[in-house]
């Protein structure tokens, strides 16, 4: 149960909040945002007219309370809405929070063709662990590429020599000087560019926690109105079984 409780609450990684968030049974959620404001309306105007509805007719007159007691927007409705409304907002706040060399695609060839300025994201990845404090990313980053046997040369991610996107660099391949010039120019070989891709998904699926955490709330509170949707709809289906 900690464990569960680590992984989908406390501490989720964005690559798991991804797996959320493509859930299919939230899109059924989803179409009530439209359904459910057209029963609204109808119910509006039904009671905006009630005093019409009861002077056409004395039976209507009558039938009339019960027909509006029948009509209320039923409770799994409701239910649906506010997972609708949930999944929508922990959707946007993902969009927002999770770095694109993870929300998009979850191979490099996926994230290249889906991005028409992939590398300037990568590089954008890459100069934001090295111009920050987070030491453990940064020592993160450079076994992640040693690991790979992919490492930089005469400008180092985590030493005191600031790294730009125009900073000239030798990368390292397996022993062999491969690729040198600036580190914009360098990460667009795609050999170098899937290293540093993969690299960077690692270290950062634990950034931004507190947004992490805010939309991982929101994905299971969609996740929970719908289990109780299911349960009210599968108790009618029970009464209507048993009648």
């Amino acid at each position: 149960m900690r464990q569960f409780f680590d992984r989908y609450i406390y501490n989720p990684h964005w690559r798991t909040i991804k797996i959320f968030g493509h859930a299919k049974v939230l899109g059924i959620s989803a179409t009530t945002i439209i359904v459910a404001p057209l029963l609204s309306r109808i119910l509006i105007k039904l009671n905006e007219m009630e005093t019409s509805i009861r002077q056409a007719h004395p039976a209507l007159d009558a039938l009339f309370p019960l027909i509006k007691y029948h009509l209320e927007l039923p409770l799994s409705i409701k239910f649906l809405v506010g997972s609708a409304v949930c999944a929508l907002v922990g959707k946007g706040i993902y969009e927002m929070g999770c770095p694109v060399y993870i929300k998009e695609g979850d191979t490099y060839e996926q994230f290249r063709h889906s991005q028409a300025r992939a590398t300037d994201a990568l590089v954008g990845g890459l100069l934001k662990i090295a111009h920050g404090i987070d030491i453990e990313k940064k020592d993160a980053m450079v076994m992640g590429l040693q690991a790979l046997k992919v490492s930089l040369k005469a400008t180092d991610i985590s030493g005191t020599q600031p790294l730009e996107a125009s900073s000239a660099i030798n990368l390292v391949f397996d022993g062999r000087t491969t690729r040198s010039g600036p580190v914009a120019r360098v990460l667009r070989f795609p050999e170098i560019g899937e290293a540093f891709y993969y690299v960077l998904r690692d270290v950062m699926d634990d950034s931004r926690r507190a947004t992490r955490v805010t939309c991982a709330v929101l994905y299971l509170s969609a996740f929970v109105l719908l289990f109780f949707t299911l349960v009210l709809q599968l108790g009618w289906a029970v009464r209507g079984v048993l009648i």
